[in-house]
């Protein structure tokens, strides 16, 4: 019996160390849990973060893209105009030459009538 007792005793106290084993590692367990369901509430705050900075870049990417085209755009239509001012210009530096001839002729015109009407003055005087 005695022994018995003894072998009782010993699975006691085996039982006794596994059970305190167990509830270390039920701790140790849980503070594991712990800090990884706090690592994973940190991560998922990282990635809607992330996803709210990607939203808004995107935002800016679409905006900045129309701003671009439109630019785009009024570049085209004033290389146009530019285009028809270069052709008016020509068309006016044209049209300045033609006047200016008219006016040598009729500036050589009158220089001819003065110089008869100043010969006629002088052959009436006579």
């Amino acid at each position: 019996k005695e022994e018995m007792d003894k072998m009782q005793s010993e699975m006691l106290s085996t039982v006794e160390e596994l059970n305190t084993q167990l509830q270390e590692e039920m701790a140790s367990n849980k503070d594991l849990v712990d800090s990884l369901t706090e690592n994973n509430a940190a991560l998922t705050k990282s990635i809607e973060e992330l996803k709210m900075e990607k939203s808004t870049a995107d935002a800016n990417i679409e905006t900045q893209t129309k701003q671009n085209s439109e630019l785009k755009t009024d570049l085209k239509k004033a290389f146009k105009v530019m285009s028809k001012m270069e052709a008016n210009k020509n068309e006016l530096d044209n049209k300045l030459a033609s006047e200016q001839e008219s006016n040598q002729s009729l500036q050589s015109e009158i220089a001819s009538l003065q110089e008869e009407n100043t010969r006629l003055s002088e052959s009436n005087d006579t």
